[in-house]
């Protein structure tokens, strides 16, 4: 491990960047990943966190009627993994080279899907079989998909999925947990 276990943000193209306004619910689910990195990196932004009353006239003003969005001088970018994957870019973590792009990709995907999304599929389960999916999400899928990771975190120096430095997979992985 290093001396310094919580490393300096890098410098960032997005720090030159005016007039960031970040427009998501205030609540924790698929919108936080944006604002987390943003966050990080010591972005200054407008925390905008619509509620009932003001959804219904912000929504037609979205690009596709739902939120996560990003502002940024103007520029609407919808999707949170999207708005994630270009904060990233702009700071630093995420790769240039297309092979990197690939491998922080591919773990980004498994906590997306194979974490995520299972996981969240038992919100659409009869109530009366929630636990059983739920016992066997944390039992048999999870503990899997967890595997995977610490083999790879062991598989280096133990502090990043990829690379050297924190990427979009880690901050994947860490709003996941």
């Amino acid at each position: 491990k290093s001396a310094n276990p919580t490393p300096s943000p890098p410098t960032s193209s997005m720090q030159a960047l005016k007039n960031i306004k970040y427009y998501y619910f205030d609540v924790y689910a698929r919108g936080e990943l944006p604002r987390m990195i943003l966050g990080y990196n010591k972005i200054d932004f407008e925390d905008i966190r619509p509620n009932k009353e003001s959804w219904p006239e912000l929504k037609p003003k979205t690009k596709f009627g739902q939120l996560p969005v990003i502002e940024i001088d103007g520029k609407q970018i919808a999707q949170a993994f999207v708005i994630a994957k270009y904060i990233c870019s702009k700071t630093g973590q995420y790769p240039s080279d297309v092979e990197e792009q690939v491998a922080v990709d591919e773990w980004v995907e498994l906590v997306k899907l194979d974490c995520s999304e299972n996981f969240n599929k038992f919100w659409s389960i009869k109530d009366d079989q929630r636990k059983a999916y739920l016992d066997n999400f944390f039992e048999n899928g999870l503990i899997t998909k967890l595997e995977l990771f610490e083999k790879q975190l062991k598989s280096g120096k133990g502090e990043y999925l990829v690379g050297d430095s924190i990427t979009l997979a880690d901050f994947a992985l860490l709003e996941f947990a």
